[in-house]
Protein backbone atom coordinates (compact mmCIF):
# COMPACT_ATOMS: atom_id res chain seq x y z
CA UNK A 1 0.00 0.00 0.00
CA UNK A 2 1.26 3.38 -1.09
CA UNK A 3 1.70 5.71 1.64
CA UNK A 4 1.76 9.34 1.34
CA UNK A 5 3.84 11.22 4.94
CA UNK A 6 3.48 15.02 4.95
CA UNK A 7 6.81 16.63 4.30
CA UNK A 8 7.88 20.02 3.57
CA UNK A 9 8.09 19.39 -0.19
CA UNK A 10 4.30 17.85 -0.47
CA UNK A 11 3.14 20.31 1.63
CA UNK A 12 4.34 23.48 -0.04
CA UNK A 13 1.36 25.28 -2.61
CA UNK A 14 1.50 23.31 -5.48
CA UNK A 15 2.02 25.37 -8.86
CA UNK A 16 -1.25 26.63 -11.41
CA UNK A 17 -1.19 23.77 -13.79
CA UNK A 18 -3.79 24.48 -16.82
CA UNK A 19 -7.48 21.94 -16.42
CA UNK A 20 -7.95 20.48 -20.07
CA UNK A 21 -11.38 19.24 -21.00
CA UNK A 22 -11.99 16.11 -20.08
CA UNK A 23 -10.37 13.11 -21.86
CA UNK A 24 -12.20 10.22 -23.54
CA UNK A 25 -9.48 7.93 -25.46
CA UNK A 26 -5.89 7.52 -24.92
CA UNK A 27 -3.94 10.74 -25.04
CA UNK A 28 -0.67 12.00 -24.93
CA UNK A 29 -0.23 14.57 -21.88
CA UNK A 30 1.95 17.67 -21.56
CA UNK A 31 3.61 18.87 -18.53
CA UNK A 32 1.59 21.76 -16.79
CA UNK A 33 -1.32 20.61 -17.49
CA UNK A 34 -4.22 18.60 -15.23
CA UNK A 35 -6.60 16.14 -16.85
CA UNK A 36 -9.85 14.75 -16.02
CA UNK A 37 -10.50 11.47 -17.81
CA UNK A 38 -13.92 10.03 -18.52
CA UNK A 39 -13.12 6.08 -18.37
CA UNK A 40 -17.26 5.66 -18.58
CA UNK A 41 -16.88 4.16 -21.57
CA UNK A 42 -13.65 2.36 -21.99
CA UNK A 43 -10.24 2.10 -20.42
CA UNK A 44 -7.94 4.64 -21.16
CA UNK A 45 -3.95 5.30 -21.49
CA UNK A 46 -2.24 8.47 -20.92
CA UNK A 47 1.36 8.54 -22.16
CA UNK A 48 3.60 11.14 -20.24
CA UNK A 49 5.97 12.85 -22.11
CA UNK A 50 9.32 11.28 -23.62
CA UNK A 51 11.47 13.66 -23.10
CA UNK A 52 10.68 15.93 -19.57
CA UNK A 53 12.32 17.98 -17.36
CA UNK A 54 13.07 18.13 -14.12
CA UNK A 55 9.96 19.83 -11.62
CA UNK A 56 7.23 19.09 -14.51
CA UNK A 57 4.49 18.10 -13.35
CA UNK A 58 1.08 16.68 -14.32
CA UNK A 59 -2.40 16.05 -12.48
CA UNK A 60 -4.81 13.10 -13.42
CA UNK A 61 -8.01 13.14 -12.22
CA UNK A 62 -11.21 10.42 -12.43
CA UNK A 63 -13.83 12.61 -13.78
CA UNK A 64 -16.67 10.51 -13.86
CA UNK A 65 -15.76 8.23 -10.72
CA UNK A 66 -15.28 5.25 -13.16
CA UNK A 67 -11.40 4.50 -12.52
CA UNK A 68 -12.51 1.54 -10.12
CA UNK A 69 -15.13 -0.02 -13.08
CA UNK A 70 -12.55 0.93 -16.12
CA UNK A 71 -8.96 1.95 -14.71
CA UNK A 72 -6.65 4.34 -16.12
CA UNK A 73 -3.02 3.07 -17.30
CA UNK A 74 -0.24 5.86 -17.47
CA UNK A 75 2.45 4.78 -19.92
CA UNK A 76 6.11 6.48 -18.35
CA UNK A 77 7.19 6.37 -22.06
CA UNK A 78 10.16 4.61 -21.60
CA UNK A 79 10.89 6.67 -18.22
CA UNK A 80 10.29 5.40 -14.62
CA UNK A 81 6.97 6.21 -12.30
CA UNK A 82 8.09 6.11 -8.68
CA UNK A 83 11.27 4.22 -9.74
CA UNK A 84 9.33 1.54 -11.47
CA UNK A 85 9.30 0.83 -15.44
CA UNK A 86 6.11 -0.92 -14.82
CA UNK A 87 3.03 1.01 -16.17
CA UNK A 88 0.94 2.56 -13.56
CA UNK A 89 -2.58 1.64 -12.56
CA UNK A 90 -5.36 3.85 -11.28
CA UNK A 91 -7.83 1.75 -10.19
CA UNK A 92 -9.51 3.40 -7.33
CA UNK A 93 -13.06 5.66 -7.73
CA UNK A 94 -12.71 9.19 -7.81
CA UNK A 95 -8.70 9.27 -6.88
CA UNK A 96 -6.66 12.64 -7.87
CA UNK A 97 -2.98 12.28 -8.36
CA UNK A 98 -0.30 14.80 -9.24
CA UNK A 99 2.88 13.56 -10.41
CA UNK A 100 6.03 15.51 -10.54
CA UNK A 101 9.65 14.37 -12.52
CA UNK A 102 11.96 14.60 -10.48
CA UNK A 103 14.99 12.79 -12.04
CA UNK A 104 16.21 9.62 -14.51
CA UNK A 105 16.03 7.26 -11.31
CA UNK A 106 12.95 7.81 -9.65
CA UNK A 107 10.96 9.34 -12.56
CA UNK A 108 7.60 10.59 -12.01
CA UNK A 109 7.18 10.31 -8.35
CA UNK A 110 3.70 10.89 -6.96
CA UNK A 111 3.62 14.40 -4.43
CA UNK A 112 0.09 14.33 -3.82
CA UNK A 113 -3.17 12.30 -4.06
CA UNK A 114 -6.72 11.85 -2.86
CA UNK A 115 -8.24 8.27 -2.44
CA UNK A 116 -4.82 6.44 -4.35
CA UNK A 117 -4.67 3.05 -3.32
CA UNK A 118 -1.94 0.69 -4.51
CA UNK A 119 -1.80 -0.25 -8.10
CA UNK A 120 -3.28 -3.09 -9.49
CA UNK A 121 -0.23 -5.58 -9.81
CA UNK A 122 0.57 -7.51 -13.08
CA UNK A 123 3.06 -9.77 -14.77
CA UNK A 124 4.55 -10.86 -18.22
CA UNK A 125 3.56 -14.55 -19.19
CA UNK A 126 5.00 -16.75 -21.92
CA UNK A 127 2.95 -20.05 -22.39
CA UNK A 128 3.74 -22.66 -24.62
CA UNK A 129 2.26 -26.34 -25.15
CA UNK A 130 3.79 -29.53 -25.83
CA UNK A 131 4.00 -30.37 -29.39
CA UNK A 132 2.47 -33.45 -30.99
CA UNK A 133 3.83 -36.82 -31.39
CA UNK A 134 5.63 -38.04 -34.68
CA UNK A 135 4.83 -40.60 -36.72
CA UNK A 136 7.42 -43.32 -37.24
CA UNK A 137 6.63 -45.25 -40.90
CA UNK A 138 5.97 -42.71 -44.02
CA UNK A 139 4.97 -40.28 -41.43
CA UNK A 140 6.12 -36.66 -40.72
CA UNK A 141 6.90 -34.65 -37.38
CA UNK A 142 4.52 -33.63 -34.93
CA UNK A 143 2.91 -30.17 -34.97
CA UNK A 144 4.93 -27.73 -32.74
CA UNK A 145 2.57 -26.82 -29.43
CA UNK A 146 0.73 -23.11 -29.07
CA UNK A 147 2.56 -19.84 -28.16
CA UNK A 148 0.92 -17.16 -25.87
CA UNK A 149 2.81 -14.45 -25.29
CA UNK A 150 1.77 -10.53 -23.63
CA UNK A 151 2.82 -8.23 -21.04
CA UNK A 152 0.99 -6.91 -18.00
CA UNK A 153 -1.40 -9.15 -17.27
CA UNK A 154 -3.44 -8.10 -14.38
CA UNK A 155 -2.95 -9.92 -11.21
CA UNK A 156 -4.68 -9.88 -7.91
CA UNK A 157 -2.00 -9.93 -4.87
CA UNK A 158 -2.75 -13.15 -2.64
CA UNK A 159 -4.53 -15.20 -5.41
CA UNK A 160 -3.07 -18.51 -5.79
CA UNK A 161 -2.90 -19.28 -9.83
CA UNK A 162 -2.46 -22.96 -11.18
CA UNK A 163 0.20 -23.29 -14.13
CA UNK A 164 -0.35 -25.94 -16.14
CA UNK A 165 2.48 -27.29 -18.11
CA UNK A 166 1.45 -29.45 -20.71
CA UNK A 167 3.82 -32.73 -22.11
CA UNK A 168 4.30 -33.52 -25.96
CA UNK A 169 2.61 -36.41 -27.36
CA UNK A 170 3.53 -39.82 -28.14
CA UNK A 171 5.31 -40.89 -31.24
CA UNK A 172 3.78 -43.34 -33.19
CA UNK A 173 4.52 -46.94 -33.19
CA UNK A 174 4.47 -50.72 -34.95
CA UNK A 175 4.60 -52.76 -31.99
CA UNK A 176 2.19 -52.89 -30.60
CA UNK A 177 0.18 -50.79 -33.26
CA UNK A 178 -0.16 -47.31 -31.57
CA UNK A 179 -0.97 -43.59 -33.15
CA UNK A 180 0.41 -40.62 -32.29
CA UNK A 181 -0.73 -38.93 -29.96
CA UNK A 182 -1.31 -34.77 -30.08
CA UNK A 183 0.23 -32.59 -27.55
CA UNK A 184 -1.14 -31.05 -23.89
CA UNK A 185 -2.26 -27.66 -23.30
CA UNK A 186 -0.69 -25.42 -21.65
CA UNK A 187 -2.40 -22.69 -19.03
CA UNK A 188 -1.81 -19.96 -16.46
CA UNK A 189 -4.69 -18.04 -15.50
CA UNK A 190 -7.34 -17.38 -17.94
CA UNK A 191 -4.40 -17.77 -20.62
CA UNK A 192 -4.31 -21.54 -22.76
CA UNK A 193 -2.06 -22.57 -25.38
CA UNK A 194 -3.02 -25.41 -27.78
CA UNK A 195 -1.16 -28.79 -27.53
CA UNK A 196 0.45 -29.44 -31.05
CA UNK A 197 -1.26 -32.02 -33.59
CA UNK A 198 -0.32 -35.48 -33.77
CA UNK A 199 1.46 -36.44 -37.36
CA UNK A 200 -0.07 -38.76 -39.86
CA UNK A 201 1.52 -42.29 -40.03
CA UNK A 202 1.33 -45.26 -42.48
CA UNK A 203 1.35 -48.02 -40.48
CA UNK A 204 -1.20 -47.66 -38.20
CA UNK A 205 -2.51 -45.90 -40.74
CA UNK A 206 -3.63 -42.13 -38.98
CA UNK A 207 -4.27 -38.62 -40.22
CA UNK A 208 -2.38 -35.87 -39.20
CA UNK A 209 -4.40 -33.92 -36.76
CA UNK A 210 -4.60 -29.98 -36.00
CA UNK A 211 -4.41 -28.44 -33.02
CA UNK A 212 -1.51 -25.78 -31.94
CA UNK A 213 -0.21 -26.33 -35.49
CA UNK A 214 -0.73 -29.12 -37.84
CA UNK A 215 0.94 -32.25 -37.45
CA UNK A 216 3.21 -33.14 -40.46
Amino acid sequence: MQSLQPSAFNLAAPPTLQWQPPQISNFLALAGKSYPVNTTATAITVTFPANPNVGDQITITDYAGTFGTNSLTISSNGRTINGSTQNFILDQQRVSAQFVYVDATQGWVVYSAANLGAPTPSVDYLVVAGGGGGGHNIGGGGGAGGFRTDLALSVTAGTVYTVTVGGGGGGSSSSPSTAASNGSDSVFSTITSTGGGRAANGSPATAANWRGSWGG
